[in-house]
């Protein structure tokens, strides 16, 4: 910030490095950090770690669903479905 004060992308940094979330309890901040910066095994493994060292807290709504802890979600009501598969072109039969 202090080489190009008028940079939107400096500031978008400068903002995401110092952003805290306010209701996230302190010991849960790292994994949080990581979770958000797309560092899905750092935050398990984060997750894991405070467990280990704090078994009687309860994993924030936001990490919930890294958690071991956490059952897997219900089947969504709409699934995907696979495309519609390429039928073989029709081999023409030559009549004499």
């Amino acid at each position: 910030m202090r080489i190009d004060e008028g940079s939107a992308d400096a500031a978008a940094g400068l903002r995401r490095v110092t952003w805290r979330p306010a209701t996230i309890d302190t010991v849960w901040f790292r994994a949080q950090r990581l979770y958000d910066g797309g560092y899905l095994a750092g935050a398990q493994a984060e997750i894991l770690a405070v467990l280990r060292a704090h078994p009687d807290r309860t994993v924030p709504q936001s990490l919930a669903r890294l958690s071991p802890l956490t059952p897997p979600p219900a089947a969504p009501l709409r699934q995907r479905q696979a495309p519609p598969r390429a039928e073989p072109p029709r081999r023409r039969v030559a009549t004499a």
